[in-house]
């Protein structure tokens, strides 16, 4: 299998494009600005005063969150008491953060300017009501992104001969904060780790770096798994119910799907299975095979374990991305035709 990516790698292989640094700041500013407009608004939503109360009495861990949101919080109440805009400041900036990644993620795999903006656009539209306060769930997927954007920027490196393994490592500083974040990352991790040992490439695991980093996000986790224990593991519980919600509302898979479209994935589903059917299968893609592959690997172990549709959220930008990438090429073959139409 390991072949296979070499010489993927060898031959055609899609070049990386410059940034669509104009369209993508464009569709950024727009998309902060309108949420910044209306970050005031309607008082404490969700979790949010939750956590500025969690987060004034620090931890390793708390009986359903990790510590970083808390402390996050409590850090804005601080220092702007409060003030709701101020609370929902990290959330909207990791919203533009997280749109700015996505493109980049399509430029990683050959995205063209208008992929990348379509790519950015797609993160704004789907994920809006995700970052519209203060929680977990944009943090989440912002982790997610950018642990994407760091492996396959390493793949296309090491098909090309040049292999930077840095990325690795801070791959594995990427993996421990987002950690404190939601645990979630560590699914999607395993899950690559085991595609990438079957679809390659398995020079991967032979890099020091790549355990280093590992290394220091198992380190950085000890404390938090030191005090689930000794509290008597309440995270477990909490997703016990949690996979009991999801079962009794009418079942895993209609559920998942379901809540999948109101959280306002319908235009992200859409290019999402088209980006997934084109990872999965189109020839200048098969480097990154496997990111396809872990992308299904995750979608089956949330509805597996009766996980909540936000779980598998941070999958979605790549998908958009070599969907994007998909529409390009489509676009430049009809062009390409035109004009040999008119010689």
């Amino acid at each position: 299998m390991e072949s296979t990516v070499r010489e993927a790698g060898s031959g055609p292989f899609p070049a990386r494009r410059s940034f669509a640094l104009v369209p993508v700041s464009a569709v950024v500013v727009v998309a902060v600005a309108v949420m910044f407009a209306f970050a005031g608004r309607y008082g404490y939503f969700g979790d949010e005063l939750y956590f500025v109360i969690a987060g004034t009495n620090p931890a390793w861990g708390y009986a359903d969150q990790q510590p970083v949101v808390p402390l996050l919080a409590a850090a804005m109440e601080w220092l702007f008491p409060g003030s709701l805009i101020a609370l929902r400041a990290p959330s909207i900036l990791a919203f533009g953060l997280g749109a700015v990644v996505a493109a980049l993620v399509a430029r990683e795999v050959g995205g063209d300017r208008r992929a990348q903006a379509f790519t950015a656009t797609a993160f704004v539209l789907a994920f809006a009501s995700m970052y519209r306060n203060l929680n977990t769930i944009g943090l989440d997927i912002l982790g997610w992104t950018l642990l994407t954007l760091l492996l396959l920027r390493w793949v296309r490196t090491h098909c090309a001969g040049e292999s930077d393994d840095r990325l690795l490592l801070l791959s594995g500083v990427v993996v421990a904060l987002s950690v404190q974040v939601k645990i979630h990352i560590a699914v999607f991790v395993v899950v690559v780790l085991l595609t990438l040992a079957v679809l390659g490439p398995r020079a991967i695991f032979r890099r020091p770096l790549l355990w280093v980093g590992a290394l220091i996000a198992v380190v950085v986790t000890v404390p938090t798994v030191v005090w689930q224990f000794t509290h008597g593991w309440p995270q477990l519980a909490v997703a016990s119910s949690s996979s009991t919600e999801m079962t009794s509302v009418g079942g895993r898979l209609f559920s998942f799907v379901g809540m999948l479209a109101l959280l306002g994935l319908v235009f992200g589903l859409v290019l999402g299975g088209y980006g997934l059917w084109r990872l999965l299968r189109a020839e200048e893609t098969r480097p990154y095979r496997f990111l396809g592959w872990s992308a299904v690997g995750v979608l089956v172990v949330f509805l597996a374990v009766g996980g909540k549709p936000y779980y598998v959220a941070g999958v979605f930008p790549a998908l958009w991305a070599a969907g994007a990438l998909g529409f390009q090429r489509r676009r430049e073959a009809l062009v390409g035709k035109n004009r040999r139409g008119r010689g």
